[in-house]
């Protein structure tokens, strides 16, 4: 080891790259690192940080300002995939707690998340500047870190760890995927619930985290998010945080109600079954129930889509007024209030008797066409709390007393 440092200190910048192949290739991923080497390996480590951080600088720099107007052929990583690969035979060893501090005192965590975020190709090219095999790495060494102790959750939370493990997520190219369970997306997840969960110091950051997921504009982006919420605040998920849950669910309320604004079926769904999640909890059923209820007001007195262009000759049709109301927020609101009624009735004092539900509801059967799309949305909703709260025998309601 002696004689790599060595060589390391006097060697060129391609002596180095192969002296990185050398070191990967003989110690096996981490597994057989040895006590003897101990003090070599310690004094290694911040050598090859220092000229991570000088041979990504550049990438780090526009990535981070879009306006940086790097030169031509300047804007590339060199050796990043060697350098990484080293980085990751230190926390693969089974002693990789040992060598943290020595990470800390480079500076290392801050920077293994810069270059987790890095974004764009490499100049003229279409290949990028931190490769997917990479960013895996990365991701697995952030991962191994967390896992360390609650002061290493911290440390990355204070760092903003989980924001840039997100912008790496996307950097990757693979919003697609995430469906397919890339393993992109497996330790991205991976990560944030092991941040999320047990981290109660960086509750704060950590629900940035969330926030940033749920307001972005790649739909992708917010079911992904919406998912890890639920694992986060369900009890009956593995990773329920109920410190999270109680700090934190007031704020989730119009977050969650904001994505049924989606068109995204998924996503709706996944809003509902968070909200269904947040109403276990009573003292937020008044608050959701009048959200709901302004909710669906708001979308009883508003205009539907413009007409597009391609369908103006329609315009004046049932085809076309169906069309409209399948895309209305009112028909969204009204099942999603069915949806959640039927879910748990005790709200329907809540929504009937305290929030006036059936004010909006009432509207849309007047000015509505009757039998039209949004006219039997509202008289389906009515029907459900004639028939469970008024407990009018059924055959008693029909929607020809509606006309």
């Amino acid at each position: 080891m002696s004689t790599l440092l060595h060589d390391w200190d006097e060697g060129s910048k391609s002596k180095r790259k192969k002296l990185l192949e050398w070191f990967c290739s003989h110690f096996d991923g981490g597994r057989l690192l040895k006590s003897e080497y101990d003090a070599d390996f310690a004094l290694f480590l911040p050598r090859l940080l220092s000229w991570m951080q000088k041979t990504t600088a550049s990438a780090i720099c526009s990535s981070n300002d879009h306006r940086a107007t790097s030169k031509p052929g300047k804007t590339k990583c060199l050796a990043l995939t060697e350098q990484v690969a080293s980085l990751h035979v230190f926390f693969d060893s089974a002693n990789a707690h040992e060598y943290y501090r020595e990470f800390q005192h480079a500076n290392g965590l801050q920077l293994v998340l810069k270059i987790v975020a890095i974004h764009g190709n490499v100049a003229q090219s279409e290949k990028p500047l931190v490769s997917v095999t990479d960013r895996e790495t990365l991701f697995r060494v952030i991962l191994r870190i967390s896992k360390m102790s609650r002061q290493c959750k911290e440390e990355i939370s204070r760092l903003d760890g989980e924001l840039a493990v997100i912008q790496g997520v996307l950097a990757s190219g693979e919003i697609g995927d995430w469906k397919a369970e890339s393993r992109v997306w497996t330790l991205c997840r991976a990560i944030l619930l092991e941040q999320l969960v047990g981290n109660p110091n960086s509750l704060d950051q950590s629900h940035e985290a969330i926030v940033f997921m749920l307001k972005h504009f790649e739909v992708r982006l917010q079911l992904f998010g919406a998912q890890i919420l639920h694992e986060l605040i369900s009890k009956s998920s593995f990773s329920f945080d109920p410190e999270y849950r109680r700090r934190k669910e007031n704020d989730l309320v119009p977050l969650c109600l904001a994505l049924l604004d989606s068109s995204d079926v998924y996503l709706q769904h996944k809003s509902l079954e968070l909200l269904h999640d947040l109403l276990q909890s009573k003292h937020l059923q008044g608050i959701i129930c009048e959200k709901f209820t302004r909710l669906v007001g708001y979308s009883a007195k508003a205009l539907d889509a413009n007409v597009e262009e391609r369908f103006a000759l329609i315009e004046d049709t049932t085809e076309h007024e169906t069309y409209a109301h399948l895309r209305s927020v009112f028909t969204s609101a009204s099942q999603a209030v069915n949806i959640l009624m039927n879910s748990n009735r005790n709200l329907l004092p809540i929504l009937v008797d305290r929030c006036d539900l059936l004010t909006p509801l009432a509207f849309v059967l007047v000015v509505e066409r009757p039998l039209s799309l949004k006219w039997h949305a509202a008289a389906t909703t009515i029907q459900f709390i004639i028939l469970h709260h008024y407990q009018l025998p059924h055959d008693s309601v029909s929607y020809s007393r509606f006309h």
